[in-house]
């Protein structure tokens, strides 16, 4: 049983045509409730050298959130004209649930093995809220009709992962990766909003209700070979992967098909000093493919000012990041530092527009980002119940950022990020 609570407090200035007006927002919410989890596994060990393991998970939670608004308008002297008060109660009922079968295969030869996995994911959600909302005008301290909402979000997720990974040693240090993957997913959203008019009827509200769909197929296989050769070793690697995406929206007949094929190459190279000492460099590429809620249309109608919405239009983000470092190790700790530098392509950032008086935000593919930092970790085992693990980043960011018709360079400097973690 678990319950969140938070809240935040947002103060916009609004300049349309030749007028000036503020908003001041004050959001209070708590969230959360039952979750129940049920696990099974077993391995089945047919000899010496085959196992099956199987495993099944069963989660079930009820949840009831609760959001309050509370909005205050002024004119361009910062007097107060009108106070609105927004209420939300949502019940969310989650059912997820993953079954999975591996097989592992070992050899006589040592470090050979062969592994095949087979996962099948069904998760289903829906969010019921009703809401109600008031406004008081101050200046002649009347109130208008109280309005009255609800929503209903029906979303489910399916999806398959099939993959195959065998290692194969040549000699003392040497060998080779290979390995497939497909990975099939397929994603419904019914989203629905209706207001009650004078009469007691529920009415559908045009432009906030549909049903999308998202269909993800990806098919990559991959070859990693390794080797050391006296002080030097290396690691060569290359991922090649198919993409095929269709998004749809129903109601509006709106297709969007997503095809393509990438290569994602890598490097590892290290060579030892003395002293338990190393030098490591590398370089890979990498994808961040938009989640589910970046791409879906619809979104929460809690707040009937701040819309956030996805877009099924969405592109992958790309980085090419390239890292040199030092690694020293002792006995029971280590410590590493390393520069690195990281090119990112068609990244994605939130776009905020403002349509009488109501903000949305999307997230588009904006442009590029430069990052240049430093990063350190350091590890001791200072006896057998106490290891401490810590990192620490610092960073500088540029965006090279095109939206809206307009171009936009924007730096990020001297930031940090640190995280220390006693484990027990």
């Amino acid at each position: 049983y678990r319950k969140n609570p938070g809240g935040g407090k947002t103060f916009q200035t609004f300049l349309p045509g030749d007028t000036l007006y503020f908003t001041d927002r004050d959001r209070q919410h708590v969230r959360g409730g039952w979750s129940n989890n049920l696990r099974f596994g077993s391995d089945f060990f047919l000899n010496s050298k085959n196992t099956i393991t199987v495993a099944a998970l069963y989660r079930v939670s009820d949840e009831d959130n609760q959001s309050n608004l509370f909005y205050q308008d002024f004119d361009k002297n910062m007097n107060l004209l009108f106070i609105t008060e927004r209420n939300d109660h949502e019940q969310e009922i989650d059912k997820n649930s993953e079954y999975s079968i591996n097989y592992t295969r070992t050899f006589s030869k040592k470090g050979q093995k062969l592994s095949a996995d087979v996962q099948y994911r069904d998760n289903n959600e829906t969010e019921k809220s009703d809401i109600n909302e008031i406004t008081h005008n101050v200046e002649d301290g009347s109130q208008d009709p109280e309005l009255f909402q609800r929503s209903l979000n029906d979303e489910f997720d399916r999806g398959w992962l099939i993959q195959a990974d065998y290692e194969h040693p040549f000699g003392k240090d040497a060998k080779l990766e290979l390995g497939v993957r497909n990975s099939i997913r397929r994603i419904g959203n019914d989203y629905l909003v209706e207001e009650q008019n004078e009469n007691g009827d529920w009415e559908n509200l045009e432009g906030f209700s549909n049903d999308f769909n998202y269909d993800e197929n990806i098919y990559a296989s991959y070859a990693m070979f390794g080797n050391k050769v006296n002080k030097f070793s290396y690691q060569l690697g290359l991922r090649m992967e198919i993409t095929d995406i269709r998004t749809e929206l129903e109601q509006t007949g709106e297709v969007n098909n997503k095809n393509y094929t990438e290569l994602f190459p890598s490097i590892h190279l290290t060579y030892g000093l003395k002293k338990e000492k190393s030098l490591q460099g590398s370089y890979s590429r990498r994808v961040r493919r938009p989640r589910f809620y970046s791409l879906n249309p619809f979104s929460s109608f809690t707040d009937a000012r701040n819309i956030r919405t996805g877009n099924p239009d969405l592109d992958p983000t790309y980085t090419d990041s390239y890292e040199f470092g030092v690694l020293q190790n002792w006995e029971k700790a280590s410590f590493y530092y390393a520069v690195y530098y990281r090119y990112s392509t068609d990244v994605v950032t939130r776009i905020i527009t403002v349509v009488d008086g109501i903000t949305y935000s999307r997230p588009e593919n904006v442009g590029s980002k430069d990052d240049i930092g430093l990063e350190i970790t350091y590890s001791n085992e200072f006896n057998s119940w106490l290891r401490v693990n810590g990192t620490a980043n610092f960073y500088h960011s540029a965006y090279d950022a095109f939206a809206n018709g307009r171009s936009e360079e924007r730096r990020v400097g001297k930031e940090c990020r640190s995280r220390w973690s006693p484990y027990h």
